[in-house]
């Protein structure tokens, strides 16, 4: 990352930072505005306040009538008071615009997860690079989700300095009487320049201590990360309530191991350079640039004073001409230190451009689908070979196969065959790299994408459920028909425990959202994602390993259950249990990307030395004919 930074030109950085603005400016219309209101009251308050208590104190050091001494601090309290009105308002109104900050940025990375085509949604860059853009947010305060803070310090320093010229400008015409010829030299006219010199060099000193900070912290970040991906790795693993883990964490106690590694990252965490460089260098430079302004201001303070003494002003005067020069340091170090960190900023906002940047490769198309109530689509393969992106070894092999219309179609394989890389490339989530796939006759690019992956109901191994209703999770929308839900269910053997829940399919799976939701069973939740499937009514029904967490009595129904509901569907069933291809028209056996085999059960099984055969005998033997014939009437041994 270091050498990535280090070539972002001025104009890039600046080109970066507009374009923040710009998205935050789309997705949140009225955050700038409210930054822009609450900077411009911030800035003016105190020096309205400072203004009118001049006023005042000169009316006091002069003399001045009962009623006059009034009305100025009725002028400094309606003044103050208003102000003071404005801010608040301003400060509620920033606040309910950023109350959308946080999701305002996950929204904008989410849509763009969202929209990305699958080959580059799944690629290790893309997850890393999102990872790092939340890292640099949460543990550095910089990028995309921050820049309000930044503008906010900007324009708070510039209002300040507008401010603070203002009331300042006058002092520079006042001049020392001819009494006090020691101190004459104060209505030189080299005094301006000097008492500017003297703000640039303190503010440019001040600005520069803290920009190195952070820049040390940008060029060194990649340091920290590695220090924050490892603790929040080994938290998850700690607080992961998923997969049996707390179960194991108490048999093994891996709570010992969890704590020693915490320890260790402690310690690594306390020798990071960035932590050394705050103990050390950081906070050195930090206290210096405090000193710079506090040495400043005490010059400020002289000589204001001296002025004074001189006869320049009075008293009131002083309190102005010192509130004003002080705050004019302070304003510019606000502004000096904003520009600073978005100098900075613009580095981590070129991780989220990047992310955003990212190109959609995969070909849209544009031709519709012709919408068959016979669901009569025909698939065909044709000498497709395919390899993952970044990779050279083939996945998939010449494949040619054609899907007839209504037929089961069962793929059988070992782990590693290319099983579930097909239905990828069936479903488009690839683009084969060799030949082509057609759908009726016309290649598949050619039908817009959105359409054509309508076709499809697909409960994949690694399929998942959403923490809302059964009903939301089934239908996938919070609009839907009741009857059809439940319908569903029932039909993938979800009836009874659906039977035996108080609210029925409005029932919460988990208790994130509902402490009265559920926690369903491996095979409970495997049988809502084929409810899901079949709720969604499509041309085409695949399951990919979908009853693998099901015992094979309970597989069995639900296989037999689907023959009768697929109707006239075509249905394709990835399966290691043989057994359930039994009712299909034709398998497919797999062997290292090719298909090696096809037909039916009963040819395949005619040639004792096939693939197919060794894997059917191999699983035969445990088979249990007796209990699982009486339980499907489908499943038997040869």
């Amino acid at each position: 990352m270091k050498s990535e930074s280090t070539k972002l030109s001025l104009s890039q950085r600046i080109k970066l930072t507009f374009r923040g603005y710009q998205i935050f400016g789309k997705e949140n219309p009225g955050l700038n505005l409210s930054v822009i209101l609450l900077s411009l009251f911030k800035g003016i308050s105190p020096y309205v306040a400072i203004f009118f208590s001049a006023r005042l104190i000169s009316a006091l050091s002069e003399g001045a009538s009962y009623t006059t001494l009034i009305w100025k601090a009725a002028y400094l309290v309606i003044a103050v008071t208003l102000v003071s009105i404005l801010s608040s308002w301003a400060e509620h109104y920033k606040g309910y615009c950023e109350g959308n900050v946080y999701w305002t940025n996950r929204s904008i990375n989410g849509q763009k997860l969202l929209s990305l085509d699958f080959p580059a949604l799944n690629d290790a860059k893309t997850q890393e690079l999102r990872k790092l853009i939340e890292n640099d947010s949460n543990s550095f305060g910089y990028g995309l989700f921050n820049l309000r803070k930044h503008l906010e310090k900007g324009l708070t320093g510039l209002t300040s300095i507008i401010s603070s010229l203002v009331l300042t400008i006058s002092f520079f015409s006042y001049s020392v009487t001819s009494e006090h010829p020691n101190l004459l030299f104060l209505n030189s006219f080299w005094l301006v320049p000097c008492v500017i010199l003297l703000i640039a060099v303190s503010v440019f000193f001040s600005a520069k201590l803290a920009h190195n900070n952070e820049k040390f912290r940008e060029n060194n970040r990649a340091a920290l990360n590695e220090n924050v991906y490892r603790t929040d790795f080994w938290y998850v693993q700690t607080t992961n309530d998923q997969n049996g883990a707390p179960m194991e964490n108490r048999i093994y106690s891996i709570d010992k191991y969890l704590n020693k590694t915490f320890d260790e990252i402690t310690s690594l965490r306390e020798n990071n350079i960035i932590w050394n460089h705050e103990k050390g260098i950081g906070g050195i430079s930090s206290g210096l640039s405090a000193a710079i302004l506090a040495l400043f201001m005490g010059m400020t303070y002289i000589i204001v004073c001296l002025k004074a003494y001189g006869g320049a002003f009075d008293i009131g005067y002083v309190s102005q001409y010192v509130g004003a020069l002080t705050a004019l340091t302070g304003g510019l170090t606000l502004l000096a230190e904003a520009l600073s960190s978005l100098y900075t900023n613009a580095s981590y906002l070129k991780n989220t451009f990047d992310f955003l940047d990212i190109s959609n490769d995969m070909y849209q198309g544009s031709q519709t689908i012709e919408k068959r109530s016979d669901k009569q689509y025909d698939i065909e393969f044709k000498d497709v070979s395919f390899r993952y992106p970044g990779t050279k070894e083939w996945v998939l092999r010449h494949v040619n196969v054609k899907f007839k219309v209504g037929n089961r179609l069962a793929i059988v394989g070992r782990n590693g065959s290319g099983k579930t890389t097909f239905i990828k490339l069936l479903c488009r989530l690839y683009d084969p790299d060799e030949g082509e796939i057609l759908l009726n006759g016309i290649n598949i690019k050619q039908y817009n994408m959105e359409d054509y992956q309508q076709l499809f109901s697909v409960v994949f191994q690694d399929y998942h459920l959403l923490n809302v209703p059964i009903s939301e999770n089934v239908a996938a929308s919070t609009h839907y028909d009741e009857e059809k839900v439940i319908s569903t269910l029932e039909k993938a053997g979800f009836a009874d425990r659906l039977a035996s829940m108080e609210k029925g399919i409005h029932t919460y799976l988990g208790k994130e959202f509902d402490k009265e939701g559920i926690k369903l069973s491996g095979g409970e939740s495997q049988k809502i994602a084929i409810a899901r499937a079949l709720y969604k009514d499509s041309a085409f029904l695949i399951l990919d390993e979908p009853t693998a967490a099901l015992d094979p009595i309970a597989e069995a129904e639900i296989y037999q259950q689907l023959d009768r509901i697929v109707e006239d569907k075509t249905a394709v069933y990835i399966s290691h249990r043989l057994s359930t291809c039994r009712f299909c028209d034709e398998i497919l056996v797999f062997d290292h990307g090719e298909i090696v085999q096809r037909g039916s059960h009963e040819n395949l099984l005619s040639d004792p030395d096939s693939l197919y055969s060794k894997l059917w005998n191999a699983q035969a033997k445990h088979y249990q004919k007796k209990e699982m014939a009486n339980n499907s009437g489908i499943l038997k041994t040869p």
